[in-house]
């Protein structure tokens, strides 16, 4: 048979959520830009917009 290795379902959720609020951080660095904010202030509202995407994703799965 295959020797492929076992990765439980809750890890991928995990890894799928990292992925979603990568991209939520990134298009709000971009909205943030577009309207002239300055590059520092727009990485850290990215950041902060990905630790909240985190937290809720996070939560959810301990539903």
């Amino acid at each position: 048979m295959g020797a492929g290795v076992f990765v439980p379902a809750r890890v991928l959720l995990l890894l799928m959520g990292v992925l979603f609020s990568l991209v939520i951080g990134l298009v709000a660095v971009i909205m943030m830009r577009a309207t002239g904010v300055s590059m520092v202030n727009s990485i850290f509202r990215g950041g902060a917009a990905f630790t909240a995407s985190m937290l809720i994703w996070i939560g959810a799965m301990a539903l």
